[in-house]
């Protein structure tokens, strides 16, 4: 009976850590650094990514004990869009190369208009993600560029002027500009 419990307990404790490894309480979304930015931009958030593989334990660590702290949670939630750069996936793979990603778990910060503000390699306390989550969450940094705005945040709703019969002006190489009237 004493082997019977203790492997009914071994069982309900391996289920129930299958169960938590699975849930992502940070609702951190599985991504490239391209659409993370896009994303953001629109959010006007600062954007997390966060390097992983699912064979890394310091990256299953960092998702379970560092991001689930709640003032980090709150960070994430409000100020940030998190996303997981899946290097054995073709896309976070490419971005491991793009961004010269050499340790698991490496998080990179980014700006709404895809500057790249910080790089933390290896596991981080929670006080350490902290500081770099409060240095960088400034107003300026959830701001697109005015330049970058339409190539980041192209409009859903283009100007369409093809309603307009004629250009309200003609311009000839020998003479001055007609105005058109209706």
């Amino acid at each position: 009976p004493i082997m019977k419990n203790m492997k009914l307990t071994v069982c309900l404790l391996l289920a129930t850590f299958a169960l938590f490894a699975k849930n992502d309480p940070t609702n951190f979304q599985t991504s490239n650094i391209k659409a993370g930015i896009h994303e953001a931009a629109n959010a006007q958030k600062l954007l997390i990514a966060h390097f992983v593989a699912d064979w890394c334990m310091p990256s299953q660590w960092m998702e379970q004990h560092a991001f689930n702290h709640p003032v980090i949670h709150q960070y994430l939630t409000e100020d940030y869009l998190p996303i997981k750069v899946d290097i054995d996936q073709a896309s976070g793979f490419q971005d491991k190369e793009s961004y010269q990603v050499k340790t698991l778990p490496t998080i990179l910060i980014f700006s709404a208009g895809g500057k790249l503000l910080d790089r933390i390699e290896g596991i981080t306390d929670v006080g350490e993600l902290r500081n770099h989550l409060r240095k960088h969450n400034l107003s300026i940094h959830k701001r697109v560029p005015v330049h970058l705005q339409q190539k980041i945040m192209p409009s859903k709703n283009p100007v369409d002027f093809s309603h307009l019969e004629r250009p309200a002006f003609e311009y000839s190489k020998n003479e001055a500009p007609v105005v058109n009237t209706p």
